[in-house]
């Protein structure tokens, strides 16, 4: 079966898949990249694909919770590419961020019997965040390419008790910490790379 991807160029407009849900207390992130420094090479085009097939189904005896927050892992990673790379027209370079997962999986699990739960059933949620993609750097003749590929995972739980605003702020922790890994990587690869000039 083939999946279509959701590509955006600039000018860039999120799909449904990136948008976010407008009836959750809005959250603000404090991602790493949040700042005024770009990254020291300047990129005449930047393109963003998202393959949002990976999670069209939803996994045995779970569910993704990923686009019920603000802003999804993938709308961030997008949001790092459009904010750290400088635009100018005349750059030999181009640059493609292809996510290819960027999910945020919940679990609810029995949890073993202890002196408090011998006559009850006390349930929690596991959840378990996974980003996985690649920045292609390259100029137009195409004789220079480079990519960075990046992977991240991040973990976290909450009792059967929590209420949804507790468990959203657990999701939320979650993408900020593996988008957090995903760009500081990112960054320190790509400071480490010499990049052609024309």
């Amino acid at each position: 079966m083939k999946f279509s991807h959701l590509i955006f160029v600039l000018p860039l407009f999120l799909s449904a898949c990136l948008a976010p849900t407008s009836n959750l207390p809005r959250q603000t992130l404090s991602l790493s990249w949040q700042n005024e420094q770009k990254l020291p090479i300047a990129v005449s085009q930047i393109a963003v694909s998202y393959d949002a097939s990976s999670s069209f189904f939803q996994p045995e005896n779970g569910r993704y919770v990923q686009d019920q927050l603000q802003q999804s892992p993938a709308a961030a990673l997008r949001q790092w590419t459009l904010d750290k790379f400088p635009r100018h027209s005349s750059s030999p370079l181009q640059v493609s961020l292809e996510i290819s997962q960027a999910t945020i999986e919940e679990q609810q699990t029995e949890n073993n019997a202890t002196l408090g739960a011998l006559f009850t059933q006390e349930m929690s949620y596991h959840y378990n965040g996974t980003l996985k993609a690649i920045l292609v750097v390259q100029n137009k003749t195409g004789n220079f390419r480079k990519e960075f590929k990046v992977s991240s995972t991040a973990t976290g739980a909450a009792s059967e008790q929590s209420t949804l605003a507790e468990r959203q702020r657990v999701w939320f922790n979650i993408m900020e910490r593996m988008v957090n890994l995903a760009t500081d990587k990112l960054e320190a690869d790509i400071a480490q790379t010499s990049f052609p000039q024309e």
